[in-house]
């Protein structure tokens, strides 16, 4: 079996899930790497298209001089010309405010302050975070100049970061879920008179681990749910029980590889 092919039949064909149980831990460590790498590139292009927009938009604000030039020296934030900047930007509500006038209780949730020590995230109703502006960064400059600079160096190190981190917090996670999802396989597979052993239930569930990622986050690119974890378990269930039913056999025999 092809671990190409698999990105296919994962979804359909029961005579796959059948042939799973009896695959190399190196395929499923392959297929892990495959889906890992598939799913940071789809995070990578929309992460750059994101972030390209909101640069572009950064750089118009600039040129149309409705933001300030911004200055942190020592740890301590200023502002040229020195007033009071309030801006919505990409579904975030951005303050700066250097004379700390701003009362952020009455402002609404994803509302960021800067004041000239603090950086303030309020995230709902109920929380606020803060930060020391020094324990960030104590130097640094933005302006029209500077994005236009290091507007290109940026994109690629936060692309290329954010690419990597999604590939290799994919490979973890979905390491970790093939084993913890394993336990409730091997229960499905008493219930239903398969009795696989645990190796191969692991096996098994590492494939249904694919479609459940693509249907959950394909059902949550159209509508944002709050309960995207429950969706994705009901799905990585439904696989689950689908690839145990296709077993055809009650009693599989074990192999060095299942061990």
């Amino acid at each position: 079996m092809k671990i190409t092919d698999a990105i296919r039949y994962s979804f359909y064909k029961r005579e796959f899930y059948n042939d799973a149980v009896r695959v190399s831990v190196r395929s499923c460590i392959a297929f892990i790497v495959l889906i890992a790498f598939l799913l940071s590139i789809l995070i990578g292009i929309g992460v750059y298209k994101y972030s390209n927009k909101a640069v572009n938009d950064l750089t118009v604000m600039y040129e149309n001089k409705q933001i300030p030039n911004i200055t942190i020296k020592d740890g301590k934030l200023s502002t040229q010309p020195e007033e009071k900047f309030v801006m919505d930007f990409h579904g975030f509500k951005f303050i700066i405010d250097t004379k700390s006038q701003t009362v952020l209780e009455e402002q609404p949730a994803n509302t960021i302050l800067l004041t000239d020590t603090n950086i303030y995230q309020k995230i709902s109703s109920a929380e606020t975070r803060q930060y020391e502006l020094k324990n960030i960064v104590k130097n640094f400059t933005l302006n029209e100049e500077t994005v236009k600079k290091y507007k290109s160096t940026v994109m690629f190190w936060f692309v290329l970061l954010t690419w990597l981190f999604s590939f290799l917090y994919t490979i973890v996670s979905k390491t970790f879920q093939g084993f913890f999802f394993g336990v409730f396989t091997y229960i499905i597979s008493f219930f239903l008179n398969k009795n696989l052993s645990y190796p191969q239930s692991v096996k098994i569930t590492v494939f249904c681990l694919w479609p459940a990622t693509f249907f959950s986050t394909l059902i949550n690119s159209f509508r944002q749910l709050h309960g995207f974890w429950f969706l994705y378990l009901f799905i990585v269930l439904g696989y689950i029980i689908f690839a145990v039913h296709s077993q055809n056999y009650l009693s599989a025999p074990k192999t060095n590889r299942d061990r």
